[in-house]
């Protein structure tokens, strides 16, 4: 009897002399597994955002396949634990492999205090205005469209774009950039007028919405350029309709950065009158486009110089 307790406590006595060891070198053998689970659980619960349904959203599973289960409808809102691009779509992850399209939904932001940035680590600008006088180089906020922020510059004429979030769509429905900061109040009570803009500056990552990005960059009567088109992901897009149109002062594009994976695989993808009126461009590099399964495409280079135009691999139908 006391042999067998003598035998068990110094087994005892070499597992907690080997665990304190262990625990003093990595600290891995004093970890409690079933508590560790639960650690990993409440902190995936808390790092999800809060997302609200823009319109009917359908399930699918984690290779982009739609699954038979009842869509989710408008207004709802559900938790977003992370992004997923599949296919060159992206997509937000709801629960363990199962996920909607990203543009079916909009964050909802979380109320912040009037000092802080609704932007964390993309460089955006601050969403309060700042007020000085014309001559400086301050920014001065004009409106927001989608998840992004619209700031200008009256010292360089320059529209800045940012986006504040993960969800970084550019764009909502039925308006342009020219439309949403028309008359947006300045300094000392001038408004701006879209007349006095001469350029657009996309200063973060953003993306295309997939099915109302007409008119984005259209009727700027002076704009001159667009810098950071390369930022742009537009592979979801399936409405490039007059998205630059009526831009005469315009002198060069290049969209060879853009992935078109919607563009050349989609149906129904348009892109009509998109440069139409731009006379003034110089170069248009479209170097990998090849929207010959552009649904429509009538007057899309209507305007332009054909000398401009750079890297088409191929046109659209002549029906079209």
């Amino acid at each position: 009897m006391n042999s067998n307790y003598n035998k068990k406590h110094q087994l005892s006595r070499k597992l907690i002399i080997n665990a304190t060891i262990l625990g003093l070198l990595g600290g891995t053998a004093l970890t409690i597994l079933p508590k560790q689970s639960q650690s990993i659980q409440t902190v995936q619960a808390a790092s999800a955002k809060k997302a609200k349904l823009t319109k009917k959203a359908y399930i699918y599973n984690k290779k982009g396949h739609r699954l038979e289960l009842k869509a989710y409808k408008k207004g709802k809102r559900v938790k977003v634990y992370g992004t997923k691009y599949i296919k060159h779509r992206k997509y937000y992850r709801i629960g363990s492999g199962l996920y909607i399209v990203a543009a079916n939904a909009k964050y909802i932001k979380s109320k912040l205090p009037n000092n802080v940035s609704n932007s964390k680590d993309n460089n955006s600008s601050t969403s309060k205005p700042v007020e000085d006088d014309s001559s400086s180089n301050k920014l001065y906020k004009v409106g927001e469209f989608g998840d992004c922020n619209l700031t200008y510059s009256p010292a360089t004429r320059t529209v800045h774009i940012s986006a504040y979030g993960e969800n970084n769509t550019l764009g909502n429905y039925d308006e342009s950039i020219a439309d949403k900061i028309n008359g947006a109040k300045l300094n000392k009570g001038n408004s701006l007028k879209i007349s006095e803009v001469e350029h657009i500056s996309i200063d973060t990552n953003v993306s295309l919405s997939e099915n109302s990005s007409d008119y984005l960059f259209a009727n700027f009567a002076n704009l001159q350029d667009i810098s950071g088109l390369e930022k742009v992901y537009a592979g979801q897009c399936t409405d490039f309709d007059s998205m630059f149109a009526n831009d005469p002062k315009l002198e060069k594009l290049d969209l060879s950065s853009w992935d078109l994976y919607a563009l050349e695989h989609e149906d129904d993808v348009t892109t009509k009158n998109m440069f139409f009126g731009d006379s003034g461009l110089t170069e248009l590099n479209l170097t990998g486009w090849d929207i010959s399964n552009v649904s429509d495409a009538k007057g899309m280079f209507d305007g332009v110089n054909p000398a401009a135009i750079k890297g088409l691999i191929q046109k659209a139908p002549k029906h079209n």
